[in-house]
């Protein structure tokens, strides 16, 4: 959405305003959140509050608010450090989150888990590589139309592979089990 935001604004729009919009937008999501504790949305706000200040800063120096069409690649990035640093410990990224979506996950599945985490690092570090390639080279529209569109079909293709060799995986260790 904010691809495609950015684009049908970004010329209408002073800076301010959509940073306005993008920060109200931002809080009320925070807001919204109902499984924060109280520490963690006051972190969550000052996050906020601390993007805003910079971003009108940001927008004093450069009014034409290009650099906003980075937040992709940020996003990205930072996700990609954050599963990367997972594949040195004992549960990598990937197992979290399935475990925090109530998913079951067995203990001799943690090699396929971690080569699981490796290729999101790598699909990660691909879109960012893409998301800044567009970012700079390529028009507002070419930007959208990937950081829009093109990216999330990508993760789609990601998530349903995975999902189809998870099944083989499941299927296999079903198998090979000799347990009733």
């Amino acid at each position: 959405m904010f691809p495609f935001a950015l684009l049908l604004l970004i010329d209408h729009v002073p800076g301010f305003v959509l940073i306005a919009l993008f920060a109200t937008i931002a809080g009320a999501r925070i807001l919204l959140l109902d499984n924060l504790s109280g520490r963690q949305r006051l972190a969550a706000t000052a996050i906020v509050l601390i993007f805003c200040l910079g971003a009108f800063i940001a927008a004093r120096i450069d009014p034409d608010l290009s650099w906003l069409r980075s937040y992709p690649v940020l996003i990205s990035l930072a996700i990609a450090t954050w599963f990367a640093t997972t594949l040195f410990q004992a549960e990598p990224a990937t197992t979290r989150l399935a475990r925090l979506a109530g998913m079951d996950v067995p203990a001799h599945r943690t090699r396929y888990m971690r080569v699981l985490t490796g290729i999101w690092v790598a699909f990660l570090l691909a879109n960012a590589g893409i998301s800044g390639y567009t970012a700079v080279a390529g028009s507002t529209g070419t930007w959208a139309l990937y950081n829009g569109v093109i990216s999330y079909v990508l993760m789609g293709l990601l998530f349903a592979g995975e999902y189809l060799v998870r099944q083989i995986v499941i299927r296999r260790d079903r198998a090979t089990d000799p347990s009733p």
